[in-house]
């Protein structure tokens, strides 16, 4: 039997949309029929993979709805910037409900899938179709009793974010998928029964490699900027000065947050293009430098490379810390980076071998993991 989805993406939340892709691209091999509710922006995404896509309108931005309701009760305790909260949630239903009526109509699915920040969505749509309900998680566990607390791992707005609106309603999910190795987020256990690590799902954008990143030479080292605008470029910069006198060669990729020439002016042997398919420089590379987004993060890890890593904002504090704990990465506080601290800080990894014996232990067990397969494989038990 052919089973029918709906899919919900977005590239709002910058890290969230690469494992739903990898999901769905996975899905539909599988032999499920995907229909994609997306944003503008990842449209072009799924319409290459000829997926059929609805275009979402603003009334499925439920995430700008929250935001307000945050900053409209900022200073209150926390069971009254809640019910603020879930007051404004319950007005975006009611906008939505026509329009998800006429979607549910038009997909008939069996089946619903969200990214983590789709969770309003997800539980709107499970609630009106009666169908089950997906929830793919893009980081490190986020739940009830997580193996730190969330004002240590997120910023600020995102422990709102989160505490707020997304895990009152992740109960009704009839799975929550952490695309995330279990042994990397402190082999935690005790979480929900719905809830699974399932290891991290890869999907990368196909680009240009620069032919120079396989010429003969000293080994690279990547160095990357959040893929949504950050102000990070700051990493970039120290980076390259830190190293601009010596034998490496250091690849910066800015992501479509920033312009290459922001980073002028750049050292002989650095280059710096808006994109690369990391995976074709970290096959060629001794070191990661980058702000700790998860997703580059698990990808260095795969590839057996340690990391200096300069934690920014959202998720990207927890990412860092978990990378430290099992010592394949060397953590930079954003508040004391320089070019100094960044020299350091590239040396002693280099210089450690147990860097590099923690990154390639981490390697061996991820290559080992079937997380797609496991994801199929929960998925096919609700339909």
């Amino acid at each position: 039997m052919t089973h029918k989805v709906l899919l919900q993406a977005t590239t709002r939340a910058g890290g969230d949309l690469n494992p739903v892709v990898a999901l769905a691209l996975g899905m539909r091999t599988a032999g499920y029929v995907l229909t994609v509710l997306c944003d503008p922006a990842s449209e072009p995404i799924f319409a290459r993979f000829d997926f059929p896509t609805i275009v979402s309108g603003a009334e499925y931005e439920v995430g700008d709805t929250v935001k307000e309701a945050l900053r409209a009760s900022e200073g209150a305790g926390l069971d009254e910037r809640a019910a603020v909260v879930d007051t404004a949630i319950e007005g975006w239903r009611r906008r939505l409900e026509a329009t998800a009526v006429d979607l549910l109509a038009k997909t008939q699915p069996d089946l619903i899938v969200t990214s983590l920040f789709g969770t309003c969505i997800g539980s709107e749509l499970a609630r009106m179709s009666g169908k089950p309900w997906v929830a793919v998680n893009s980081t490190y566990y986020i739940g009830p009793n997580p193996p730190r607390p969330m004002e240590r791992d997120f910023s600020a707005r995102a422990t709102d974010i989160f505490r707020y609106s997304v895990i009152p309603y992740l109960p009704e999910a009839a799975l929550v998928l952490h695309a995330t190795d279990a042994w990397f987020d402190y082999g935690h256990r005790g979480i929900p029964a719905n809830h699974h690590y399932i290891g991290p799902l890869f999907w990368e954008a196909p680009g240009i490699v620069p032919p120079y990143i396989y010429t003969e030479g000293e080994p690279w080292t990547l160095c990357t900027l959040s893929s949504h605008r950050q102000d990070d470029t700051p990493i970039a910069r120290d980076a390259m000065q830190a190293i601009a006198h010596s034998h490496h060669r250091l690849a910066v990729t800015v992501g479509l947050g920033h312009l290459p020439e922001e980073l002028a002016p750049i050292p002989a042997n650095s280059h710096v293009e808006q994109y690369i398919p990391h995976s074709a420089v970290l096959g060629k590379s001794l070191l990661f430098v980058s702000h700790a987004g998860h997703g580059s993060v698990m990808k260095s890890l795969l590839y057996g490379v340690p990391m200096v890593l300069v934690p920014w904002s959202r998720d990207q504090f927890g990412v860092a810390a978990r990378a430290s704990s099992m010592r394949a990465a060397r953590v930079l506080p954003r508040e004391s980076l320089s070019i100094h601290a960044m020299a350091e800080a590239i040396d002693a990894v280099l210089h450690d071998p147990e860097y590099k014996w923690a990154a390639q232990a981490a390697s061996a067990r991820l290559q080992a993991e079937r997380p797609l397969e496991v994801a199929l494989e929960l998925i096919g038990g609700l339909v």
